[in-house]
């Protein structure tokens, strides 16, 4: 089970990244004063930050959901900086990532901080189909709501609810983010 630490730092902050590149993409560490911390950034060239790994906002706000919660298998739907596979690593033996990027995989792979169990495959989640059923399925493949997210939401919360173990979970972070 993922407790929450409470702690204002950067999840992936005793890694030791200061900057990896891979093509388009790079993950650069960034000293935050407000937080006494380097915290890890995701960016893609020309679109900025893509994600980050600030621990008290990814625990309140964006991956609240995966807290508090008994589970032992995980589709993550979108691979960003990896934090959710990250942080579900110690009691998780089943972790499947799809990710349509093949840059941001391979960039995310050369970190190391994933381990091998993590099995991540690129792939465009809309046309992807899972061997296995989860007890959390994990939909983290959008920046906003903008544009077709709502009828995209449906359509992938159809597609997957029949992986769902029972009892399971299909958490989307932007159905409760931000919260008011």
């Amino acid at each position: 089970m993922l407790t929450k630490t409470g702690l204002r730092k950067g999840l992936l902050s005793d890694l030791n990244i200061t900057i990896l590149r891979n093509k388009d993409w790079r993950i650069i560490s960034k000293y935050s004063p407000s937080l006494n911390a380097n915290i890890l950034n995701l960016e893609k060239a020309f679109e900025g930050t893509i994600y980050t790994d600030y621990s008290k906002f990814i625990e309140d706000e964006f991956l609240d959901g995966l807290y508090g919660k008994s589970f032992n298998s995980i589709l993550c739907c979108g691979l960003g900086l990896g934090v959710a596979p990250y942080l579900v690593q110690p009691f998780c033996d089943t972790i499947d990532v799809v990710e349509i990027d093949q840059d941001c995989i391979d960039l995310i792979q050369s970190a190391g901080f994933l381990q091998p169990k993590v099995n991540i495959v690129c792939g465009n989640i809309f046309n992807y189909t899972p061997t296995k059923s989860y007890d959390f399925i994990l939909l983290d493949i959008w920046q906003d709501t903008k544009g077709n997210y709502k009828t995209e939401r449906q359509t992938l919360g159809t597609n997957l609810t029949p992986f769902l173990n029972q009892g399971g979970t299909l958490y989307n972070p932007l159905d409760i983010w931000p919260k008011k």
